[in-house]
Formats: C-alpha cells, structure tokens, sequence
C-alpha cells in the first residue's frame, strides 16, 4: 500500500473554515493527524507539553495555512482551557478536537506499578479528555457543530498480563467518550473513540503516542489476521472520517484500527 498523499483527499466538513487541535501533536498519531488535517485546508493547533517543541514541529508543516503551536499540561488544571481560549483568539472556534496524547506506564505486575504512577497515567490519559472536552464543548454548542475524536487502544479491548494501568485508563477514555457523547448530543457534536493497535516501535514516542504495550509492538505479524503492523495513515484515516461531516449521525462509538488482533487470544494465557 502507498501512502496517502493527504492534500488529494477531501472531506465535507474539513476545508478552510474548520478549526481543529490536536493534542499529542508531537507524538506519531497526532503528529500525522496535523499534517493531514493541515494538508486538507484546516487551521490546525497543533499541541504538544513544551513551546518550542510544538514551534518547531508546527514549521515543519507544509500547508496553506500556518500551523499554530500550542503547550499545555494536561495534568494541571485550568491549563487545557487557557490553550483553547488562545486557539479561539488565534484561529477562531475550534470545531474538531482530537485527543491523541497519552503516556503510557511501565508494562509491570500491578504490584510493581506505584499509586503514583497509575494517579499521573488517569490525570493525563483520561481526565485532560475529560477537560479538553468541558473547554471546547460551549464554542461547538454555539457553532452548533463538533468534532470530538479520542485516542483508545486496543489495550482497552485486549487484555494482556501486566499491562492493568494502561489498560484500564484506556477503557476509560471508551466510556468517556459514550458519556460524552450522551452529555453533547443534540447541539451538532459528536464525540468518538479510535482504537490503534500495533505500530511499528519507531513510531512510537512512548510520551504521547498512544499504542499497546511494547512487546505487542514487537511482536510477530503472524498473530495479526491481516498480516501486517497498523500504518499512521490506517489510524489517521479513522480520525479524519469521525472528524468529517461525514460521521454526523455517528457518535459514541470506538472503532478498532488494529487488523483483527482483538480476535485473537493472546498468548499470555
């Protein structure tokens, strides 16, 4: 399969007039995420935890308009609703949200992972959704029309020893999202799950992409039913649909990207 090249494709609901953020722009999906979205027309924040960072990623962006460079904790309060007041000032209201970022925790017995860990993984995986979300969802309800796309994994269907945290935080962000998606019905917003499974490991950065566990990473194909690792462009793919017009009469669903592995029984077991 060739890649996509993402300026040929065009979707209802992403062009000039759509304003979107990205946050875990510097990771591997979310960085993809941007430059697709960027490559259709959109006016894209792209947002990472460090300025420069997300300066220097946001110029390396070829596009028609110029990517804006966002930073915010996402564990610290207030802070996810100060960045979309300055995307709405720089860009106007943002219309699709898509959450990408996510850290991950160490792949352990769950006597081995510390409450702190596990507090810090839920702080940034599953409540910034939930803030990110509470931030954008009045500028939607007055556009009357939203995108809200979240990142899951296939570690949220797939269960494997050793990976309870992560696991678990993932299938949060699933609920999350079928919650969400209930609160902000009826204004034009809708609100989805994408679930990646397998990326190959120099795609990951394991700070803000979200994925499975590394050895799953690095396992064999052959366990894959299709045969091979997921690509950016399989995962991006699914984002940008949910992020179109496209889904209008979808929400509150999580699509698996992940070439059929949930069917499979892990070897663990």
């Amino acid at each position: 399969m060739n890649d996509i090249d993402w300026r040929t494709l065009s979707l209802p609901g992403i062009d000039g007039s759509t304003v979107a953020i990205v946050l875990g722009g510097g990771g591997a999906i979310g960085g993809e995420t941007v430059r697709a979205l960027a490559a259709m027309g959109a006016k894209v924040a792209l947002v990472t935890r460090d300025l420069e960072r997300s300066t220097e990623l946001a110029k390396k962006v070829d596009a028609e308009h110029p990517v804006l460079p966002g930073v915010a904790d996402l564990a610290k309060p207030g802070d996810l609703e100060r960045m979309v007041a300055q995307v709405s000032d720089g860009l106007g209201t943002p219309t699709v949200l898509v959450n990408s970022a996510a850290i991950g925790a160490p792949h352990n017995d769950i006597t081995a992972v510390s409450r702190d860990e596990v507090s810090k993984l839920f702080d940034v995986n599953v409540v910034a959704a939930y803030e990110a979300a509470k931030a954008v969802a009045p500028g939607m309800r007055t556009a009357g029309y939203g995108r809200i796309v979240n990142v899951a994994s296939i570690a949220a269907l797939r269960v494997t020893r050793g990976g309870v945290a992560y696991g678990v935080s993932k299938a949060a962000v699933i609920s999350l999202t079928e919650q969400l998606a209930a609160d902000l019905a009826g204004g034009g917003i809708t609100v989805n799950c994408v679930s990646p499974g397998q990326t190959p490991t120099k795609l990951r950065d394991v700070n803000e992409a979200a994925g499975s566990p590394q050895e799953q990473v690095n396992g064999p194909t052959n366990a894959i039913p299709l045969g091979r690792r997921g690509r950016l462009q399989d995962y991006v793919g699914a984002i940008l649909f949910l992020s179109s017009s496209l889904a209008g009469y979808i929400t509150g669903v999580d699509i698996p990207v992940e070439g059929g592995i949930r069917l499979v029984r892990p070897k663990s077991f």
